[in-house]
């Protein structure tokens, strides 16, 4: 792993810990922390002067957006699996 990547993935997991956003469910914390990630290489790319198309733009979009759904999707099966109002 390159130094700018592992300093990216060093600086998210410090975020997630210093503000408390682990649930302490793995699968649904490596999903949250899977999608800053996308996020963060999304913005990363429109802040570091990178070239983006129009077309990397909307597949970042669209990834995230896949993500989210196929996200929610397994929480509400949690959810529902465990009897919880949702």
């Amino acid at each position: 792993i390159e130094n700018k990547s592992y300093d990216k993935i060093t600086n998210l997991r410090k975020f997630w810990e210093d503000n408390h956003f682990h649930l302490d469910i793995a699968l649904i914390d490596l999903q949250h922390l899977w999608l800053l990630h996308i996020i963060s290489n999304l913005e990363s790319a429109l802040t570091e002067d990178e070239l983006v198309t129009q077309n990397t733009y909307q597949n970042s979009l669209l990834e995230v957006i896949d993500y989210i759904s196929e996200h929610f999707s397994l929480e509400e099966d949690i959810l529902r699996k465990f009897g919880y109002p949702y």
